[in-house]
């Protein structure tokens, strides 16, 4: 018959907000970190960042194969990282250097 899809990974329909008031600016958009519910997170320092928006690996200090890296400042995501053996390597950077 039909079928309805009421999740996406960890977003629900339940959850969500009519287009027209999107475009109407009047519902603040969720961080990006939402998406990414469940992955380890990786606090930086303002010099780790700078490393980061240039493609630069960081050691690593959670555990996980992949990491999202934010700003301890802020909690803002900068990238997501994949691990190479004990460090981060930038992979996705949503940080402008």
């Amino acid at each position: 018959s039909a079928l309805r899809r009421t999740r996406s990974g960890v977003f629900r329909v339940d959850e969500a907000v009519p287009l027209e008031r999107l475009r109407e600016g009047t519902v603040p958009l969720r961080p990006p970190l939402d998406a990414l519910r469940g992955m380890p997170v990786e606090p930086l320092t303002d010099e780790a960042i700078a490393r980061v928006v240039r493609g630069i690996d960081l050691p690593a200090s959670v555990a996980g194969d992949v990491g999202a890296l934010v700003s301890a400042a802020t909690g803002a995501l900068v990238a997501v990282a994949e691990r190479r053996g004990d460090r981060w390597q930038p992979r996705v950077v949503m940080h402008e250097a």
